[in-house]
């Protein structure tokens, strides 16, 4: 161990007391020498050491002398080892560390590579939308270019031909100034040729006319001094004879009372005749026809035969409450015409639209009556001669050989009560005077009130009234029919002039179904008037491609606005 340090072989040392305390010390020296050798940061001046070797003769030789130098040998070796591998493994550690630096770095740079690219990629697009851009723009300004040399030059065309126009009409214009200065000389000439021929031709025929004239007064002179004489001759001899002036004043009496009693007879005459020909000015509607007026009509009428009650009322769609009432009335009143009983008057009441005007129309014709259809408002503004009018109606009425049924629509108008304050003395005896005719009951006249206000009339009309019958809105069931009814009528069977046909082949039952029950509070001429618009619609529709379709989509649009008009009528009528 000691030529390990210069001093040659190991001697065996005889005091191993005192050498184990020494193998510490001499190992400090060695531990120091490492340290020192491995801290390359000290200068070489602060290395050296003169005692260096002599410490390390005596440390080497009390560590050959120590029964332990040899484990301090392998504890330095083991030490030294251990800081090589520390070493090693921070060297490894630097390396990996290195590496990773090197790593980030070609990351770093591939990283700043791909932006780098980026950005020209980006350039390079900026640069080819910028010329992109500024070719667009330069191919917009040549076509605007373009278009303005094209107007201008179209201005330009437009301006030749509008100079080339005036220079025509101007051209025209002169000529036919021309053709009218020519013609009005001409016309001027031959005017004034004329003029100068019928100023001689009338000098001739004055002078003509002159001697004519002279002639003719002195003829005229002559016969009337003979007429004077022979009426002087006359005149005495009728006065000189007394029969004479009794014939004349009986002949001239008669001739004059005869002349009255002509005149007063055609007159009577005339009202008689004209009172069963023509119908009262307050008539409106009648199925009363004239024999005179038209024969065909009215033989036709008198060999006609009679429908059934059910044939009568199987055109009117009622509710299953209304339909025996109405068929009862139907049939008594026919009974009561056959066996010339007297007829009873109705009061039909209800919401407008709801068949009260077919029902009556339907009555007369099932019981054999002529029909009359008035209006309560063409009665107000006669004034005065409502009450006349009223009498000559009920006198035509009792001239029909069949009875007369008198419809009376809107009859609040003036049979309104007669304890308003506002109702006019006019209208107040138009209502007394309808009230006598009605007075008593007739088997020549019946007459029908229609009311959507019955509580308006006057107490003394309802009394008049021997059957009130109320017109309900029509149901569910009477609304699928009626809708079925109208667009059959409107809808499948309608034919255009040109012979075309509406293509309904959308439309399935359903969607009647559906209309019927999205129109409840409808009456029957509200849902007339619905497919009355439907139809509308379509033809509407085929101006534009001259299909005649009617589509579901038509149909839910006609239905919305139908029911919003709807609603806005039942809105005022809430507010009255």
């Amino acid at each position: 161990m000691f030529s390990a340090f210069g001093g040659g072989g190991s001697k065996p040392s005889g005091n191993n007391a005192s050498s184990a305390p020494a193998a510490a010390p001499a190992a400090a020296p060695a531990e120091t020498a490492t340290n020192s050798s491995t801290n390359t940061n000290i200068s070489p001046t602060q290395l050296f050491d003169s005692q260096a070797f002599v410490r390390a003769a005596e440390a080497a030789k009390e560590l050959d002398n120590s029964p332990h130098g040899r484990d301090a040998i392998t504890l330095s070796l083991e030490r030294e080892r251990s800081r090589r591998a520390q070493f090693e493994a921070e060297r490894a550690d630097a390396m990996a560390s290195l590496r990773d630096l090197e790593a980030r770095r070609i990351q770093i740079e591939h990283e700043e590579r791909r932006k780098t690219i980026e950005m020209e990629t980006s350039h390079i697009n900026h640069r080819q939308q910028t010329k992109d851009r500024a070719a667009h723009e330069r191919q917009e300004r040549e076509i605007a270019a373009r278009k303005q040399l094209q107007q201008e030059t179209l201005q330009m065309q437009e301006a030749s031909i509008e100079r080339q126009e005036q220079a025509r009409r101007e051209t025209a214009q002169m000529e036919q100034q021309m053709r009218r200065e020519t013609e009005m000389s001409k016309i001027q000439h031959e005017t004034q040729g004329r003029i100068e021929q019928e100023r001689v031709n009338h000098d001739i025929r004055a002078a003509h006319a002159r001697l004519r004239h002279e002639e003719e007064r002195k003829t005229a002179l002559l016969l009337t001094r003979e007429r004077i004489a022979l009426i002087s001759d006359e005149l005495s001899d009728f006065l000189s004879d007394p029969n004479r002036i009794r014939a004349a004043v009986v002949t001239t009496s008669l001739l004059f009372a005869g002349g009255f009693a002509s005149y007063f007879g055609a007159k009577v005459l005339r009202e008689y005749v004209m009172l069963r020909i023509n119908a009262p000015v307050l008539v409106r509607e009648t199925s009363r026809t004239n024999a005179l007026k038209k024969p065909l009509v009215f033989a036709r009428k008198l060999i006609s035969k009679r429908p059934e009650s059910s044939a009568v009322l199987r055109d009117m769609v009622l509710n299953q409450s209304e339909q025996a009432r109405l068929e009862s009335i139907v049939v008594s009143t026919m009974n009561a015409k056959r066996n010339n009983a007297p007829l009873r008057n109705l009061l039909l009441y209800g919401p407008p639209g709801t068949g009260k005007t077919m029902f009556a129309k339907s009555l007369a014709q099932k019981s054999g009556l002529e029909y009359a259809l008035i209006t309560g408002g063409d009665i107000v503004p006669l004034g005065t001669s409502g009450v006349t009018e009223l009498h000559n109606l009920f006198n035509w009425a009792k001239t029909s050989r069949n009875g007369t049924l008198i419809f009376i629509d809107e009859a609040e108008a003036f049979l309104k009560k007669r304890d308003k304050s506002h109702i006019s003395e006019e209208l107040r005896a138009s209502l007394n005077s309808f009230l006598y005719l009605t007075g008593e009951a007739s088997d020549k006249h019946m007459v029908v009130l229609a009311s959507n206000q019955p509580d308006h009339l006057d107490s003394a009309v309802h009394d008049r009234m021997d059957e009130m019958v109320p017109f309900l809105l029509p149901e569910l069931d009477s609304r699928v029919k009626l809708v079925n009814q109208y667009f059959h009528k409107y809808i499948a069977d309608y034919v255009s002039p040109k012979g075309q046909r509406i293509d309904h082949s959308a439309i399935t039952k359903e969607h009647l179904e559906r209309i019927a029950r999205e129109t409840e509070g409808f009456s029957g001429r509200s849902l007339s008037k619905l497919c009355i618009s439907i139809q509308a619609k379509v033809l509407a529709q085929s101006a534009a491609d001259g299909q005649l379709t009617l589509t579901p989509d038509m149909i839910d649009t006609i239905l919305r606005d139908h029911e919003a008009q709807q609603g806005q009528r039942q809105t005022w009528r809430a507010n009255k």
